[in-house]
């Protein structure tokens, strides 16, 4: 195998000026009738340019639609993706507005009813307490009535100790009244009965000898006097 290559390479060595003079050769010879035939070549040279580009238009203006149409895919995907990002980024700032808007409102609402319920309760604390002032004022005045009742307490005592005065003087005069009729009774009674009486003269049915005795002891001139006194004291002590 190493001997045939450096063979092989003489020999092509050989044929290359062989070659060139044969090019030689027939470039010489070919020369005039390349200088006759010179407009015919260059003219169907260009013809055939022409074909060819006729051919290879269609094919490079597909080329070029294609180049184009991914160019402006490419460029539109650019410039979608930026306007989707912009999009968003608006949306979400809108959207970031419109709650911000709608917490505001919320929380106007919440203080708005906070102040509401705030200065209905004081309204309401204020109308209970005004009420209460009138009715006690006016309607039902603790104070009046306090010094009502307390007027009737005293004017009822006043009463009661002057019922109890006109009780007391009633059973007074009752009492005495009483005692008059028992004492006009038993004197009508023991003056019925005058014969049992002692007199200065001879003595009354009444008169014990041991009190006469006792009377003459003493000194007594009168005893059936003194001994009629002393009955009707005691018969008036055992009446009342």
């Amino acid at each position: 195998m190493a001997d045939e290559e450096p063979r092989e390479s003489e020999s092509h060595e050989e044929e290359e000026p062989r070659a060139g003079l044969l090019y030689l050769l027939h470039r010489n010879e070919s020369s005039f009738r390349f200088a006759n035939d010179l407009p015919g070549i260059v003219l169907k040279g260009l013809l055939e340019s022409f074909e060819e580009r006729e051919k290879s238009v269609k094919e490079e203006h597909d080329a070029a639609v294609a180049i184009q149409c991914s160019a402006r895919r490419m460029l539109c995907g650019i410039a979608y993706g930026h306007d989707r990002k912009a999009a968003i980024s608006l949306e979400r700032l809108y959207r970031g507005h419109l709650g911000r808007l709608a917490f505001e409102v919320k929380q106007a609402e919440r203080d708005a009813q906070v102040r509401r319920a705030f200065w209905d309760c004081n309204a309401t604390l204020v109308q209970k307490l005004w009420r209460g002032f009138h009715s006690r004022k006016h309607a039902h005045n603790f104070y009046l009535r306090k010094a009502y009742l307390t007027s009737v307490m005293t004017r009822g005592l006043e009463i009661r100790s002057e019922l109890e005065a006109h009780y007391r003087n009633m059973s007074e005069m009752e009492e005495i009244k009483m005692e008059q009729e028992k004492i006009d009774k038993f004197e009508d009674v023991v003056g019925s009965l005058h014969h049992m009486l002692s007199t200065a003269s001879c003595s009354g049915v009444y008169n014990s000898p041991y009190v006469v005795r006792l009377l003459v002891r003493n000194g007594l001139t009168s005893p059936g006097c003194s001994q009629t006194r002393r009955r009707r004291s005691g018969c008036r002590s055992s009446l009342t």
